[in-house]
């Protein structure tokens, strides 16, 4: 009985683990791309923005440029909607007038 119930914890618990993806990253302009995240679960909400975050710069290094940060959406309720995150950022070189004068970075709730 008590082999049954650590089972039935088990089961119940991975159902509701966390389950998190990127989509692919969009050009959105000049040295412009967008990444999206979504989670569901309730994963906290710096682990999702992390997620964005990382790919971000994963992309950029690919290309040996520094990831800029630009704009960041949320939306979704934790535990309840799934959470999502949508992440502008530029990839830029080291001497690229953007990092002399960066642009504000804006994060908002949608």
């Amino acid at each position: 009985m008590r082999t049954r119930a650590s089972s039935l914890a088990l089961l119940l618990s991975s159902l509701l683990a966390a389950c998190a993806s990127t989509g692919a990253i969009t050009p959105a302009g000049k040295d412009t791309f967008i990444v999206a995240a979504k989670a569901r679960g309730g994963m906290s909400w710096s682990d999702i923005k992390a997620l964005a975050l990382r790919d971000a710069s994963r992309y950029c290094e690919q290309q040996k440029l520094q990831m800029l940060p630009i704009r960041m959406l949320t939306s979704g309720v934790r535990g309840w909607s799934p959470q999502e995150v949508d992440l502008t950022f530029k990839c830029l070189s080291d001497d690229d007038q953007d990092w002399k004068n960066p642009p504000l970075f804006e994060e908002r709730r949608g």
